[in-house]
């Protein structure tokens, strides 16, 4: 059926969700400055000791972490291989609401890694720098440890998967099913290779800890529909982040991790009802650590490395997360076409060896005066392109820290000429939509001209806490999709009552293609029409760490209403909330607007303090807020990414622009002079 009118009103759909981590305690252009003072003058003896008796215990400490004072925080050694009593500067775990209710910047544990077996020092945050392009990852930065006043170190400092990272990233419950996989602790004892070992969960004991209050039964069952029922395993994983990690690990070389050792990796359920594996300790990634397919070349060679096959494990049952997943054509189209997306951005391009320059510029100062290192100065700038002995380890064996262009020069090499990426994929370009903005439950066109393609897909929710679901396109002449076999194929969806994020799936037989590239962790939005409410949600500061505090002196987030018409509003019974599944989460006492005036809420989950305090808190790295009237009915929204410290998102025009970032106006208009 031809809609040649309509492809005369339709707007090409640019609006792409980016990514992006803003300033903040995990800034990597800047180093954090960590200071701590134990009463405990024996502090690093008795750590040490802790840690030597498998002890979780904590010795209390104050922290200043970038001139902001926490008191009676709880301080423990971490690290397997990376520890040793006898090394001058040692990992730490720091658990902030150890004795007190308080966190730094909403972050609650600290993990600090020593570089103990990275003699280049930028593996673990340049790793993932690359990884969070794609799929939830931690954050990483670099940070400056002073201990009762003296320098202790230069560390990197990664961001707990934790139960706040799932609220953080998977817009989860942070009381979710947690699992760690680390084979590495339990040595002969067993592996974290999400083998099913049968209905009885003290099997696996030996094998994963559970971090979260239960979750034994929730692994067996993953690991038997994993192994058993792989076509039933999108009910209990998010496949594409599992690609996407898959894809990583072989790109750049992170064998210590589920695609070497199998371990080094999380588990966390998010709300709804699926699995996210989660890359942990990216240290030894880029070719520090040699396992290749369950045991150590003998001898280790550089080749091994260079030639890492695409499909590494691919046939191999040990480790079924890799096998039962490509054993599907089209999820192997999809992991291929993820490693491809890998590969062109970040290492073909050399933005890779680039961007470690830029993190060892960062980094100099730091390292040349920190006595504890574990290598020379020398070794620290070498082991960019050459090969540095790591005469540090633990271990009996002998290890080699290749240099990261030695490895990656020749693998580039071997990629470029590998057939799987020489494969033609499909083509997808002029993404259109109409009408460019959809009305509430209302209907929306959308077609993509896309060419070498057999079979195309659509994938699409309203909110980030929903999964995506899938549709099929057609370019048959009878799905919204122009003249058959034109190539162009099209797609009508019904909308709700929030903006529609979506992205495409290519495939023919050789080879797949996502638009955009780095979806699903990236895509299109599609923005529903708002209409001019009476009261509307007019600014917002996700992350306030110095523009203005609450009577109490509390530097909280804060959201301000705005009444666009000439009559008081009454808001008593309205709702407003960060959670569409709990839209009544908190409710409005009585309490007006004044015409064209402004209401401010302060959320920080402190609902008995003077003023108006709600129930929850804004997350700086993005989510959704959602106004009610008391009927139930929405009257505004918005649906932010990553947040800047001190720097708010307000309507430009104010009352009914768009959202743009604001030097903060509380209270008051919303100015051009105060947009960035």
């Amino acid at each position: 059926m031809k809609r040649i009118k309509y492809f005369l009103l339709i707007f090409i759909s640019t609006l792409l969700y980016i990514t992006l981590y803003s300033q903040s305690f995990y800034d990597t252009e800047n180093i954090s400055k960590i200071e701590l003072l134990f009463e405990d003058e024996n502090w690093e003896e008795t750590l040490s000791r802790f840690h030597s008796k498998g002890y979780e215990q904590r010795l209390l400490a104050t922290i200043t972490i970038n001139g902001q004072k926490l008191d009676s925080v709880g301080v423990r050694f971490k690290g397997y291989s990376t520890y040793s009593f006898k090394d001058k500067k040692k990992p730490l775990n720091i658990k902030l609401n150890y004795k007190n209710k308080q966190d730094y910047q909403g972050f609650k544990k600290i993990k600090l890694a020593n570089g103990k077996h990275d003699p280049s020092f930028v593996r673990e945050v340049l790793s993932y720098e690359i990884a969070r392009k794609y799929m939830v990852a931690p954050m990483s930065n670099y940070a400056q440890v002073f201990v009762n006043g003296e320098y202790y170190g230069l560390f990197s400092n990664s961001e707990s998967v934790d139960g706040n990272f799932a609220e953080r990233h998977l817009n989860s419950s942070s009381e979710n099913c947690r699992i760690k996989g680390n084979s590495d602790i339990f040595g002969d004892k067993g592996e974290s290779s999400l083998v099913y070992y049968g209905p009885d969960s003290t099997q696996y004991m030996d094998r994963y800890f559970i971090k979260s209050d239960f979750g034994w039964n929730e692994l067996v069952d993953f690991t038997r529909i994993l192994c058993n029922y792989p076509n039933k395993i999108e009910s209990v994983l998010n496949v594409d982040q599992a690609l996407w990690m898959l894809a990583f690990n072989n790109i750049a070389i992170n064998l210590d991790s589920y695609s070497g050792r199998k371990g080094n990796y999380y588990l966390l359920k998010d709300d709804n009802g699926l699995f996210n594996i989660i890359l942990w300790d990216l240290n030894m990634s880029m070719g520090a650590y040699e396992t290749i397919g369950g045991g150590f070349p003998d001898p280790t060679k550089l080749i091994k490395l260079v030639e890492l096959n695409l499909l590494q494990e691919a046939e191999n049952s040990s480790y079924p997360l890799i096998s039962k997943l490509l054993e599907d054509e089209v999820y192997k189209r999809m992991y291929l076409a993820h490693c491809r997306t890998i590969f062109e951005e970040n290492f073909e391009n050399d933005w890779y060896i680039n961007r470690a320059e830029e993190l060892q510029v960062l980094i100099t100062d730091a390292y040349k005066s920190d006595k504890g290192v574990f290598y020379t100065y020398n070794s620290f700038k070498n082991n960019l392109n050459v090969t540095v002995e790591d005469t540090v380890s633990d271990q009996t064996r002998s290890k080699t820290c290749y240099g990261i262009t030695e490895l990656f020069d020749p693998r580039i090499n071997f990629l470029q000429q590998n057939p799987e990426f020489n494969k033609q994929q499909p083509q997808i370009s002029l993404i259109t939509t109409f009408p460019q903005e959809v009305k509430e439950f209302s209907k929306a066109i959308i077609n993509a001209q896309i060419s070498n393609a057999e079979d195309v897909y659509f994938y699409y929710r309203h909110l980030p806490s929903e999964k995506f679901e899938k549709l099929r396109m057609y370019d048959d002449g009878m799905h919204n999709d122009h003249d058959a076999g034109d190539g162009i194929f099209g797609i009508e969806i019904n909308t709700r009552k929030t903006d529609i994020q979506y992205y495409f799936y290519a495939e023919n037989e050789e080879a797949g293609l996502f638009s955009p590239q780095r979806a699903q962790h990236e895509f299109f939005i599609l923005k529903l029409k708002q209409k001019q409410a009476k009261v509307i949600i007019n600014e917002f500061l996700a992350d306030n760490q110095s523009v203005i505090a609450d009577v109490d002196g509390e530097y909280d987030d804060w959201i301000e209403l705005y009444n666009t018409t000439n009559k008081t509003q009454k808001l008593e019974g309205w709702f407003i909330s960060d959670d569409a599944n709990n839209i009544t989460k908190w409710v409005f006492p009585k309490v007006s607007i004044k015409p064209k005036a402004y209401l401010i809420l302060w959320a920080d989950k402190d609902d008995l303090q003077s003023g108006l305090h709600t129930n929850f808190k804004l997350s700086k790295n993005g989510e959704s807020l959602l106004l009610f009237d008391k009927k139930g009915n929405m009257v505004d929204h918005v649906v932010f990414g990553p947040q800047e410290t001190d720097k708010s998102m307000g309507r430009l025009k104010n009352g009914n622009g768009n959202f743009i970032k604001l030097t903060p106006s509380f209270n008051a208009e919303n100015i051009v002079g105060a947009s960035e």
